[in-house]
């Protein structure tokens, strides 16, 4: 009996560990959202969204990459990017510290284009890696958003589409 209720309880109890950073990655992303509609500008400092998320828990450790200009997150570590890549995308990387085990995540927040007479507006999505593992963000591509949320797609094969 235990042979069986053994691998159901790792299992439950690693789901547990996983939605911490499900919550925080998609908190940070909707924090990067009103950051951006207060200063038309996306941050990579944790500490500017006002969360209160700590950088490093037991299981994650959280930062924000800035977009490139090929849509892709520039890297796994914390990168301050330039000012013009900031205003177009930025990355929320929930990175699991037991890669044996753990899932990572990784959100992206899109500026969309303008529609004449409208200020930009922003899309977003969370997106988690299949398998137990590092994000692997340099690999990650996004399909980037023109003016509606569909149009944004994880397209790393690694990736699934949370919200």
């Amino acid at each position: 009996l235990s042979a069986i209720a053994l691998p159901s309880f790792l299992n439950q109890a690693n789901k547990a560990r996983e939605s911490e950073a499900k919550q925080y990655t998609g908190s940070m992303n909707r924090a990067q959202q009103a950051f951006f509609l207060e200063k038309t500008t996306f941050t990579t400092e944790l500490a500017n969204l006002g969360l209160g998320i700590q950088s490093q828990t037991t299981n994650y450790q959280y930062y924000i990459s800035a977009g490139s200009a090929d849509n892709t997150l520039v890297s796994v570590s914390s990168n301050a990017g330039d000012a013009t890549q900031l205003k177009n995308a930025v990355g929320a990387i929930g990175n699991a510290i037991n890669t044996g085990t753990l899932r990572s995540f990784v959100g992206l927040v899109d500026v969309a284009t303008q529609q004449s007479g409208e200020g930009a507006t922003t899309v977003a999505i969370l997106c988690q890696k299949k398998t137990p593992g590092d994000p692997e963000v340099s690999a990650v591509n996004f399909k980037v958003a023109t003016t509606t949320a569909a149009a944004l797609s994880c397209q790393a094969t690694n990736f699934e589409v949370l919200e």
